[in-house]
Order: structure tokens, then sequence, then C-alpha cells
């Protein structure tokens, strides 16, 4: 698809920015004439580009709208973030899970570290044995951190949970599986938990 689009589209631009080259030949002709016998000549030169400028830039934006409103935005090879993002979600349906058994007033913290902004993770959980308590955190220093999830208690031995947030700064996170309020109860828990990363792709 791309090199379709660059074989249909390409020549038309091709041909602006060749006009634009010339153009600039034209003028710097102009600009290095110094004899008064050629200024004649250069005011009119000036005059056909001062022409020239007004439709080559009416045609150009005319050009740029045309493709990104008929080209770009109907691609089929162009994802938004959006896009992407729910597609990782379907897709992270088929990747693999990791099961962990967490006993009684224990807490599990899985690592997490973005390069990006705006990175988005995905997460699904389930347990067996009884409910258990998910946040997730970001860290601003070492010890320091703030709660991007809030640390609650989910029915995820009744259902799947599955959601998507946004990691906002580049930086190191946890998720949190936290059984400490449980006095006899271990969990089992399998969770996947899917990165999008806009720098570093899908971990």
């Amino acid at each position: 698809p791309l090199e379709e689009t660059r074989v249909r589209y390409g020549p038309n631009f091709q041909t602006l920015l060749l006009a634009a080259n010339q153009s600039l030949v034209l003028l710097r002709c102009c600009l290095a004439a110094e004899n008064t016998a050629a200024a004649h000549d250069v005011a009119g030169a000036l005059s056909i580009l001062a022409d020239f400028s007004s439709t080559y830039f009416t045609n150009l934006d005319s050009y740029l709208t045309f493709v990104a409103e008929n080209v770009m935005e109907r691609a089929p090879f162009f994802l938004t973030k959006a896009d992407a993002v729910a597609s990782t979600v379907s897709a992270s349906r088929d990747s693999p899970m990791h099961k962990v058994k967490i006993k009684s007033r224990e807490v599990l913290e899985v690592p997490l570290t973005t390069v990006s902004t705006n990175a988005e993770l995905v997460y699904e959980f389930a347990t067996k044995g009884n409910d258990i308590a998910f946040a997730i955190r970001q860290y601003t220093e070492e010890t320091v951190f703030t709660e991007l999830l809030p640390n609650q208690r989910y029915d995820s031995h009744k259902t799947n949970i599955m959601d998507t947030i946004v990691l906002p700064d580049a930086g190191r996170y946890t998720v949190v599986f936290d059984n400490s309020f449980s006095r006899w109860t271990s969990k089992t828990v399998t969770y996947r938990l899917v990165l999008v990363d806009t720098d570093a792709g899908i971990e």
C-alpha cells in the first residue's frame, strides 16, 4: 500500500518541489544581476516570481489537504494510537499468562519501566481462592510513589478484570497484587501485562 501511494501521488508532489527549486534558481539569478542593463529583465522576472509564488502555495495547500483528507485518513496502513491500543488489547488475549501464588498478608509487586511518555498498559488478571487488591504505582524516587490506580479489592475470583491505563511519564512503575488484608487465605493470581510504549514498541 505504501508503494502504491508513492507511485500514485508522488509525481504531483515532485512536480511542485521541482517548480519551487526552479523559482529559487531564478531568484538567485535576479539577485546576482549587477549591471543596469539587466535591471528591466530582473524586474520582470521578480514579477513572474511573485505570481508564481501565489499559484504555487495555493496548489501546494490544495494538494496537501487532499492527501491528508483522502489518502492518510483512509489509508489502511495508518493506525491511530487508540486503534493500536484496541488491537493490542485484542491480541493480548493470545499472549501467555503468568501464574503466581500470593500467601496471606503478602504483596506481589511487578516492576515496569517505560522510555516514553503516555505509554499505555493493558492489564488482565483473575484469582483463585477469593478476591485480591490491585493497584498501579508511579515512582518518583527510589521509595516515593503515587498511586495511578488506587489500591482496592476486586472480585477477580468471579470474573476476569481487564482494562487499560495511561502511564504519563517515562520512568518506573509497579503493578501491585495485594493480599495483605487476608489473614489466612492464599490467592493464586493469573495475570497478563502488555505495555504499549510509543518509543520502545510493544512489550
